[in-house]
């Protein structure tokens, strides 16, 4: 449920510790900070308040790999937030931007992943999608497996109509979510990125990273001008009191 996979992620960014057991000389680390700029394919795209897991392989320490994802608004839209334990907070609409063009089937947020190091193309990798922002759901997720340095860091949208369907291409091995994806609604998403050891991304991965984004609806006109008659009501009877 959702609702444990927050307080995961809460864990998740808080702790030091290992994901899990590692083999010896590799030790994987998650936190909460600052990506290199452009990691996520474009510039201007945020890479701070990233959730980020880092993986040092021998003796010397040095890194070996990371992982990153991160929520951001896309173009002009509604700026997204981070609000801590690995939540992201964002607009639902339809995407509006003047820059880059808007698309009509888009949401006005993205999702970046970062994959890097000196050993990434060593490993596999699953990236897992949500489509479903009903808080409680967890059955309509989509998945990308990937090998090796098959492709790298990017910012997708989840309106991109790739994302709902299945099948292998030139990214991988694509599994798609049973829903449709509603760019309008309020709700949860949940994005996980993870890394094996096997070719085929079988068994356990030994390194992963985890966010949630939260989206809420933006009122309509029509409800503006309920809200607007409202609130006049309001200060209506509170000047009748006072007279």
């Amino acid at each position: 449920m959702k609702k444990l996979q927050i307080a995961a992620l809460a864990a998740l960014s808080l702790t030091a510790a290992p994901l899990q057991a590692q083999p010896v000389n590799r030790t994987c680390t998650p936190s909460v900070g600052a990506l290199p700029t452009n990691a996520f394919g474009g510039d201007g795209i945020p890479v701070n308040n990233s959730q980020i897991t880092t993986c040092t392989f021998g003796s010397d320490a040095f890194v070996g790999l990371t992982l990153g994802l991160r929520a951001h608004q896309r173009g002009t839209n509604t700026a997204v937030t981070y609000a801590g334990g690995g939540r992201y907070l964002a607009a639902a609409g339809q995407d509006v931007s003047t820059g880059p063009v808007a698309v009509p089937g888009y949401a006005t947020w993205n999702f970046g992943f970062y994959v890097a190091g000196a050993n990434r193309g060593s490993y596999s990798y699953r990236l897992t999608y949500d489509f479903n922002g009903a808080i409680f759901n967890q059955t309509d997720l989509g998945t990308l497996v990937w090998n090796g340095t098959n492709f790298g860091p990017s910012s997708w949208n989840l309106g991109m109509g790739f994302l709902g369907t299945s099948g292998s291409n030139a990214l991988g091995s694509l599994i798609a979510p049973t829903a449709m994806f509603n760019r309008n609604i309020g709700g949860e998403y949940t994005f996980t990125l993870e890394a094996f050891d096997a070719t085929n991304a079988s068994g356990q991965p030994f390194a992963s990273t985890a966010m949630i984004v939260t989206t809420s609806a933006v009122p309509e006109p029509s409800t503006f001008a309920l809200m607007a008659a409202g609130l006049a009501g309001l200060f209506a009877m509170q000047r009748r009191r006072r007279v």
